[in-house]
């Protein structure tokens, strides 16, 4: 059974798979030097399979203290995140979109992922072959600060010395809402829709000790599963109150930031990691941020009335 880019396999019960499937996933329009965030939807998948053309040295996980060399000879461990730069028959000026095959059982019902340091960032990514809810994820996961980080490879790099990527490139969401990395009229600009894709692995900060909890409730299918990270506003499954406000920034050479103010029905004033999302990382030329006490906070959900 081959599950072609942007379908989805939605499973209630928590039953006991067996069988292989393929699981296709595109990354649009990449080129050569950029990084693909990868989770497996199934098991076993090895690592060096998701990119074969891909140098051996570009294989990387995060365990909360910076990257790590992963051993492309390995399976994919279910629910942890990992990176993989561009195949080498890959340009680094001219895009191409990039169609990885998972084959395995695929993952169902209650999972164990990744576990989690207080204070310390982490690379997880969505287990199942279809749509992960973010809410749902922060909402069943009390050892989570409620923000999560997409990367969307919109800046180019330049192909010598370091590879210096622009930080960013990282894509916010949470209760509150979502920011953008650059501004509208780009193309390949990115906004996250409230859902994880199949196969997409993304950055979260423990806000607790403890393992990440995945279930059947947080899946969705539809059109919830088509951002694998390109533009797509897509609806969203609660209907609690937003008055929100973007606020943009853009330096005289194109540097870009946003930034989101919102009053949102069971948010407060004071820092709630659920509705308030603090920077990640730093542009040296250009920064944008709200503030409660000290923390820096790229969206800020305030109590209502609007």
């Amino acid at each position: 059974l081959i599950f072609e880019n942007n379908s989805s396999l939605l499973q209630s019960n928590n039953v006991t798979n067996t069988g292989n499937i393929t699981y296709k996933r595109t990354a649009r329009q990449i080129r050569q030097a950029d990084f693909v965030y990868w989770s497996t939807p199934v098991k076993p998948q090895q690592l060096l399979k998701v990119s074969p053309d891909t140098k051996p040295d570009m294989f990387y996980y995060h365990h909360g203290s910076g990257w790590i060399d992963a051993d492309r000879n390995a399976d994919m461990i279910v629910g942890k995140g990992y990176i993989i730069r561009g195949p080498e028959t890959y340009s680094n000026t001219d895009k191409a979109d990039y169609t990885a095959s998972f084959i395995g059982v695929p993952n169902n019902g209650d999972i164990v992922g990744e576990p989690l340091t207080a204070g310390k960032y982490r690379l997880i990514g969505n287990p199942y072959p279809s749509a992960l809810s973010i809410d749902k994820l922060i909402q069943g996961n009390t050892v989570l600060n409620g923000t999560v980080y997409f990367w969307t490879h919109n800046t180019a790099v330049t192909p010598v010395g370091n590879y210096d990527y622009n930080p960013n490139d990282y894509a916010s969401y949470n209760l509150s809402g979502s920011v953008r990395t650059s501004k509208a009229a780009l193309t390949g600009n990115e906004k996250p829709s409230g859902y994880v894709a199949a196969g997409q692995a993304f950055f979260v900060s423990g806000r607790l000790a403890g393992p990440v909890l995945y279930n059947n409730s947080m899946r969705f299918g539809g059109t919830n599963n088509n951002q694998f990270f390109k533009s797509s506003e897509t609806s969203k499954e609660t209907s609690i109150e937003k008055n929100r406000i973007w606020l943009n920034m853009t330096s005289s050479k194109g540097t870009f930031k946003q930034l989101l103010i919102g009053y949102i029905e069971g948010a407060s004033n004071a820092y709630e990691n659920k509705f308030d999302g603090v920077s990640f990382d730093g542009n040296p030329y250009l920064d944008f941020y709200s503030m409660v006490n000290t923390t820096k906070l790229v969206i800020q959900g305030r109590a209502l009335p609007f």
